[in-house]
């Protein structure tokens, strides 16, 4: 499936340089931690976008963008998501404070942000079978 890309997800801001990145490399249950996986594989999902886990951030109330670039060893999977999760005090970049109490590192956003894909993916599933239930018609 071919990834649509806005223009504004094309160009790359410096503004926000300094976010987190997440690669979707990081999430994917298929891969081993030589190739990238930076959560347990019991938290993470199989082949996840970088759009899942921007929504994903959106739920979390975490401000996310999503970039088209690539994990050098994940080379065929375009985009990565930036997550602005603390803020440099008095424009000091070597001090910041965290954004949100419940995540104080990235890790512990990784394993939310992996819970959240979780559960959005649950729901579409529940989601799906129902739309399909109704959209067909009887044969008489």
């Amino acid at each position: 499936m071919a990834v649509q890309w806005k223009e504004e997800e094309l160009t790359i801001d410096p503004s926000i340089g300094k976010w987190h990145i997440i690669y979707p490399c990081y999430l994917n249950s298929k891969k081993k931690l030589v190739e990238g996986r930076r959560v347990n594989s019991s938290l993470c999902v199989e082949d996840p976008t970088p759009h899942e886990i921007m929504e994903a951030c959106k739920d979390l109330g975490l401000d996310a963008r999503v970039e088209p670039k690539r994990h050098p060893k994940d080379y065929f999977c375009i985009g990565r998501v930036r997550v602005h999760l603390r803020d440099p005090v008095d424009g000091n970049i070597q001090k910041r404070t965290n954004l949100h109490v419940n995540m104080p590192h990235k890790y512990s956003m990784l394993k939310q942000v992996a819970a959240q894909v979780i559960r959005r993916r649950e729901t579409e599933s529940r989601q799906k079978p129902e739309k399909a239930a109704t959209g067909k018609k009887k044969k008489h």
